[in-house]
């Protein structure tokens, strides 16, 4: 009987640190967010502007590339995180190429 105790005793003090370890974690990921999305904003504002200030043709030659390394990453079984990221400079010149056309109507 005490052994059974014993090992309920150690098992609800293993849980009750491992909550304390989650709870600790839990407000560092919370206080961290805001750094992290203003971090996301503004790479995403400064890969818009370096995007922009791209000539024509180089806008061009940037998105064949993109779509050709992420196509054939895509058909060569790499994984699908890494195919995405090879798409990425392609979605830039597009998401500048949208809104050009969205300021030009509104």
């Amino acid at each position: 009987m005490t052994a059974t105790k014993s090992k309920t005793k150690t098992d609800s003090s293993f849980c009750s640190g491992t909550r304390a370890r989650i709870k600790a974690t839990a407000r560092d990921v919370a206080a961290n967010v805001p750094d992290a999305t203003e971090t996301v904003k503004s790479t995403a504002l400064n890969a818009y502007r370096m995007v922009d200030t791209m000539p024509r043709s180089q806008r061009k030659q940037l998105t064949l590339i993109s779509l050709a390394v992420g196509a054939l990453l895509f058909l060569f079984g790499a994984p699908r995180l890494v195919s995405l990221l090879a798409f990425l400079p392609a979605l830039a010149v597009a998401g500048t190429k949208v809104a050009h056309r969205a300021a030009s109507d509104g």
